[in-house]
C-alpha cells in the first residue's frame, strides 16, 4: 500500500496531460474573439481660402495633462475547486505542493497561450482516511462550455484515450465513464465547468460522482 499513492500520481499526471492536450486543441473554438475595428475615414480635404491678414498671435495654453491610464493587470490566479463540496462519505484535501507544481507547470506549458483562458483545480479525495480518487475542474470561459462543446470535448478525450466510455445517469447527469492510462475516470458537466474523477478502483467513480453532484 505504501507504492500506491506514487503510482497513482503518475497516472494521474499522465491522463490529466491528455486531457489538457485534447482541451488545448479545441481553445481556439471557444476562446473570444477580439472584435475588428472599422476603418477610419480619411478626413476630407478643404476648399482653399483667401489669406487672412496676419493677428496677434495668441497667447500659449498649458495643454490639460491627460488622466494616467492604469495598465490593466495579470488576472489573479484562478483555482476553480476553491468552492468545491463532496457528500459523506467522502473528503476532499488539497494536493501536496510537489504535485500541485507538476500538475499546473504541465497545464502552463502545454496549454501555451490558452493558459489564461481555462482554468484547472484539483483536489484529493479520501474515503476512512485513505487516498480513493482526485478531481479535476476545468473552468471554461462563462457560457462557452454548451453541450456541443462539452460533446466534442468529451469525443476528444475518448479519441485520445482510444477507449469507450459509457454514459450512466447520475442524480440527473450524464457522467461518462471509462480508462485513461490506467486510471479510472467518470467525466461530467457542471455548469461552465469539466468534471473529471481519476479513481483507483472503478467501483468507486459513480459514486464519488454522485457526492460530488449532489453537493454542488
Amino acid at each position: 500500500m505504501t507504492t500506491s499513492l506514487p503510482m497513482v500520481r503518475g497516472r494521474l499526471a499522465a491522463a490529466l496531460l491528455g486531457t489538457v492536450l485534447v482541451v488545448s486543441a479545441c481553445g481556439g473554438s471557444t476562446a473570444t474573439d477580439a472584435p475588428s475595428q472599422a476603418p477610419t475615414p480619411a478626413p476630407a480635404t478643404s476648399a482653399p481660402v483667401a489669406t487672412p491678414t496676419p493677428t496677434a498671435s495668441p497667447a500659449p495654453t498649458a495643454s490639460p495633462t491627460p488622466a494616467p491610464t492604469e495598465a490593466p493587470s495579470a488576472s489573479a490566479a484562478v483555482d476553480p475547486a476553491a468552492g468545491l463540496a463532496i457528500a459523506s462519505p467522502y473528503k476532499l484535501a488539497p494536493l501536496d505542493p510537489a504535485t500541485e507544481a507538476a500538475v499546473q507547470g504541465s497545464i502552463e506549458q502545454s496549454m501555451g497561450a490558452f493558459s489564461g483562458v481555462f482554468h484547472v483545480g484539483m483536489r484529493e479525495i479520501t474515503k476512512s482516511g485513505v487516498l480513493a480518487a482526485y478531481v479535476m475542474v476545468m473552468l471554461f470561459p462563462a457560457g462557452t462550455l454548451t453541450d456541443t462543446t462539452y460533446k466534442a470535448a468529451l469525443g476528444g478525450i475518448t479519441g485520445a484515450s482510444g477507449t469507450s466510455f459509457k454514459a450512466s445517469q447520475v442524480a440527473g447527469t450524464s457522467v461518462s465513464v471509462g480508462t485513461l492510462s490506467t486510471v479510472n475516470a467518470g467525466i461530467f458537466k457542471s455548469g461552465d465547468a469539466l468534471m473529471m474523477v481519476l479513481a483507483l478502483a472503478k467501483a468507486e467513480v459513480l459514486p464519488i460522482a454522485k457526492a460530488l453532484i449532489t453537493a454542488n
